[in-house]
């Protein structure tokens, strides 16, 4: 594997600046992001600032929000040193959701259905106080 040279990794975006260009590409105000995520203005701005690293529950609630597929959430994640694990259940309905054909055309699912496979499997939800 090469490894890459300092000019490349010059080159690579942070989280806050991977998320505010994918936030940017949607046509829609920040407002309506942090609202459709269930986190506070406060939180996202802060989100929204290099050399902050969001939890990953935070991390993941923003990339559903924003409709990303698994690829575009892993690479999120990993920007923040965060990865989904399959060792535990939570990740892996997350996983499973990113994955089904109908998570990524908007319009067709709805943020509700991961809470309630998170409910179903024991796990705490996302969007919801179950």
């Amino acid at each position: 594997m090469r490894i890459k040279n300092e000019e490349q990794y010059a080159e690579e975006k942070t989280f806050a600046q991977k998320l505010c260009s994918y936030t940017a590409s949607k046509d829609r105000e920040n407002s309506y992001w942090y609202k459709l995520a269930d986190i506070s203005r406060s939180l996202y701005h802060d989100m929204s600032r290099k050399g902050y690293t969001p939890t990953f529950r935070n991390a993941v609630k923003i990339a559903l929000a924003l409709s990303l597929s698994f690829d575009q959430t892993t690479d999120l994640l990993a920007r923040a040193r965060l990865s989904f694990s399959p060792c535990f259940v939570f990740d892996r309905v997350i996983m499973q959701f990113l994955q089904s054909p109908t998570y990524c055309n908007p319009g067709e699912y709805d943020l509700s259905e991961v809470d309630e496979k998170l409910s179903n499997e024991g796990e705490y939800t996302l969007f919801s106080d179950k």
